[in-house]
Order: structure tokens, then C-alpha cells, then sequence
């Protein structure tokens, strides 16, 4: 009886899978075309208008919603309307953006990802830290070529320190869009050392001083500043070695701020130089005139010590030498100093983590172009340099050891800096000249602002 029950169920099954009429053909829901652009620029306080092209046969039935996500505020804007018409008053940085469109004939919805890149006047330029008989000062070049002096003073209502040194850009590059913390100019000023101020409007944040967990007090003697990856920066003050705090959020009040030194017996002379990996921080201990060496993630200091193998060509930790200059370049380190019989030397070394490999020392044959205000920049891939002596600029090549004359100009050079492979930037009184490494020629000259530059940053939109 089962079985016959089955059976006539199984018929009637297949019976209606043949006569079953439906249809079957899925027909998918209109999906609107929208045509929006990658990357949008967008002025700070002025207006942003992006406006799609929209194709679809119902465009009533279409809503949008706009949202700017700020990743280190952690805040997301939110706007409605077929086009976004605002203005922007976010800050000059990398955003990433969605344009959510809803059918409400059906409830779907679709995304659409795009970005805004925030600029301001001071996004792109070149920053001069300007010396005006020693009185610090900040001008601006527009990429146009329009020059901006003593902008810092006339935003803050103050004037910077005396004695300007350099310019150091905190810039995050482990994070979305590489945000800038801001730039530090720093100064050999004993009472206020430098100030950090605001990349988007050059507004004052604070003093050196007040970049610290306790504020210092006394004179503040500082040397060179590095700037790290992490957009902290560790250098030197009263001959101790500093890091800034890197520990928490990169926006927090207190990131980058400089607590204890590195703990160790030494005292620094104003050298500071980085190897190509990032680790290894090299400096030279101006009492025991002695190479030392600084991990600041780990906080870690050490002297140098020679590598096990073929006997050292000079004793790291024992140089003897009054340090002039020490700079890094891509296959090791160069190291020019004298003794005290005035006697100039030159020394080579590479590094092994924190062991020293030396390569020579021999006496510098061109100690006659030496100068105490002689300016000096390395072109790492090359491993030549450019050496000031009063007004004339040398290239000198230590493969060979020559010397030949690059420049000569109208007064003393302030400032020899390294702009990329192509060009090396010097500077003299009212004037930054653009110098061609291939040629030996001024390619171009920007003029018009106050003193003797003592350092420059440029900064492009793309950073």
C-alpha cells in the first residue's frame, strides 16, 4: 500500500515539473551610472563642488549620501544631495570618500569610493629659515614664484629665535596620506631653541621648551635633529641624545614630546648621522673624541667597537681628533676632524649593527679651504661633497681625492644642502640658487626675501 502511495506522489511530482509554465528569467534591477573622479583637490575655506553625471531612467527615485572619513580624527562628515556643494574647512591632508546612492523603488543601494586631497596655501613651496644679522626669519615661495617674507612673524604677532639652524618636517610615512605633524624651526638659541608651528596656517603649537614631559630649565645647548619615520624627531641637547615619544596615538598632545635622555657616559659634539637602514644613529663623543651610537626605539646606547678580523686601521673609540664634520653615505660614514696640532684628517667607516669596520684615515690635502663657517653637504650616492670656503663653492671627490671649484658667488655661502640627485641648493645673502650636479651651473636663483638662508624645505602636493 506504501509503495503505491509513492508512487502515484513521484508521478504527480514530474507531472507538474513538465506542465509548469512560470518563467524563469531573472531580470536584474536597473543599477544607475554614476561618473565620478578618482581624487578631488579641494582648497581649505574655499568651496568644493562635486557634481556626478547621473544615468538612470528614474533619477526621482534616487537619494545620495555624501561622507568624508577623517581616519585620525576618527570622525566621519556626512552630506545629502545629488552633489556635493560645500565649503572646505577640513584640514590640508588625504581623505577617503563615499558616495552612497539608494533606489527606493527597491531598496538597494550602491557605493561609490573616491578621495579628496585638502590643500592650502602652504602645500605646495619652498620654505626659507632665513638668518637677518642673526635674527631668525621665515619666508615663503609660492610655486609661482611669489615670495613671502617673514611670515612667521606676521602670523604669530613674535619673532623666532636668534641663531637659525634647520628646518624639520614631522611627517608620519607609516600612515594614510603621510600626514604632517607639523615643521620645526630650530635655532642655536640658548633661551628658546625653536618653535613648531602649524602646517596649514604656520599658527605657533609650541615652543621646544614646551616639547617636553618637564619643561627644562637653564640654557638649552642643542645640536642637529633627524626626523624619523614615525614623524618624531631625536637630536641632541646639552650633549645628550633625546627621542621623542612614539608610544601612542600619533595625535595625541603628547606625541613626540622628549622625556629622559638616552642614558650613557657621553657628551656629544653637534653631529648626528644615520646610516642608510634607519636603525643605527652615529655621533661622536666630543670629550673622549670617540664614535658612539644610538638605537632610539630601544632607547640603547654603546660605544663603538672594531669588528673581530683584520686589525683596525684606527681605534673608533679612541680618534683623537676634534670632530669638523661626520656624514653618511650609501656604502658607510666619513668622519673630518683634527688634531691638536691643527692638523686635518679624513676617516672612513662602515657599520656592522653596532661594530665598526674601519677603512682609512689619512690627512685632508685640502685643509686650506677650511673655514669656521664652512658649509658642507654630501651627495650620499656619489659619496662626493660640496664644501663652502667663504664665497666659492668646491666639489670634492675623496675616490681621488680632488678638489675643483663648482661656484663662486656674490658673498659668503650660508647654506649647501642637497635637493635631490640632480641639484644642490645654495644659499648666500637675498638669494637661494638652484645649482645643476651634472653641469656646475646656477640653473635658477629666487630672490626677493630677507638675510641668508640657513636651511630650506620643499614641499610638493604629492607629500
Amino acid at each position: 500500500m506504501k509503495l503505491k502511495i509513492y508512487s502515484i506522489l513521484a508521478l504527480t511530482v514530474f507531472w507538474s515539473c513538465i506542465t509548469d509554465d512560470g518563467n524563469y528569467d531573472y531580470v536584474a534591477p536597473e543599477e544607475p551610472v554614476i561618473t565620478l573622479a578618482e581624487v578631488y583637490d579641494a582648497n581649505v575655506g574655499d568651496r568644493l563642488l562635486i557634481e556626478p553625471t547621473i544615468a538612470f531612467s528614474k533619477p526621482e527615485a534616487l537619494s545620495f549620501e555624501w561622507s568624508i572619513v577623517d581616519l585620525d580624527e576618527m570622525t566621519e562628515h556626512t552630506y545629502t544631495g545629488d552633489k556635493l556643494d560645500i565649503y572646505f574647512g577640513l584640514k590640508a591632508k588625504l581623505y577617503s570618500c563615499r558616495l552612497t546612492v539608494s533606489d527606493a523603488t527597491n531598496g538597494m543601494k550602491y557605493f561609490y569610493p573616491f578621495s579628496i586631497q585638502g590643500h592650502t596655501a602652504f602645500t605646495a613651496g619652498t620654505f626659507i629659515l632665513t638668518s637677518v644679522d642673526g635674527q631668525a626669519q621665515l619666508a615663503f615661495v609660492k610655486p609661482d614664484g611669489t615670495v613671502q617674507d617673514n611670515l612667521y612673524e606676521i602670523v604669530n604677532g613674535e619673532p623666532l629665535p636668534h641663531n637659525p639652524r634647520q628646518i624639520v618636517a614631522t611627517q608620519h610615512q607609516n600612515m594614510l596620506g603621510h600626514p604632517y605633524l607639523g615643521y620645526w624651526l630650530l635655532c642655536d638659541d640658548e633661551d628658546n631653541p625653536g618653535v613648531e608651528i602649524d602646517v596649514d596656517n604656520l599658527e605657533r603649537l609650541r615652543t621646544f621648551r614646551e616639547n617636553f614631559f618637564t619643561e627644562p630649565e637653564g640654557a638649552m645647548t642643542t645640536g642637529p635633529f633627524i626626523r624619523r619615520d614615525d614623524a618624531t624627531m631625536c637630536g641632541i641637547v646639552n650633549g645628550k641624545f633625546y627621542v621623542g615619544a612614539f608610544s601612542t596615538y600619533y595625535l595625541a598632545p603628547v606625541y613626540g614630546f622628549f622625556g629622559s635622555p638616552v642614558p650613557g657616559n657621553y657628551t656629544l659634539a653637534p653631529a648626528l648621522a644615520v646610516g642608510a637602514d634607519g636603525t643605527f644613529f652615529w655621533s661622536y663623543d666630543a670629550q673622549r673624541r670617540a664614535l658612539v651610537c644610538f638605537i632610539p626605539p630601544a632607547g640603547m646606547f654603546f660605544d663603538a667597537s672594531a669588528m673581530p678580523g683584520p686589525p683596525a686601521v684606527f681605534d673608533p673609540t679612541n680618534i683623537g681628533l676634534e670632530l669638523i664634520h661626520l656624514a653618511a653615505s650609501n656604502s658607510g660614514f666619513f668622519l673630518f676632524g683634527k688634531n691638536d696640532n691643527g692638523e686635518h684628517y679624513e676617516l672612513k667607516f662602515s657599520t656592522g649593527g653596532q661594530m665598526v669596520i674601519t677603512q682609512y684615515i689619512r690627512p685632508f690635502t685640502h685643509s686650506g679651504i677650511l673655514q669656521a663657517d664652512s658649509r658642507w653637504a654630501l651627495l650620499a650616492g656619489q659619496e662626493v661633497f660640496y664644501i663652502s670656503s667663504g664665497n666659492t663653492i668646491h666639489r670634492y671627490n675623496p675616490v681621488n681625492q680632488s678638489i675643483e671649484t663648482v661656484a663662486t658667488l656674490n658673498s659668503r655661502v650660508s647654506m649647501l644642502k642637497i635637493l635631490d640627485s640632480a641639484t644642490l641648493l645654495a644659499g648666500e645673502e637675498g638669494h637661494l640658487h638652484y645649482i645643476g650636479i651634472s653641469t656646475g651651473q646656477i640653473t635658477s636663483t629666487i630672490s626677493g626675501f630677507e638675510g641668508s638662508p640657513a636651511d630650506v624645505y620643499v614641499r610638493t602636493p604629492e607629500q
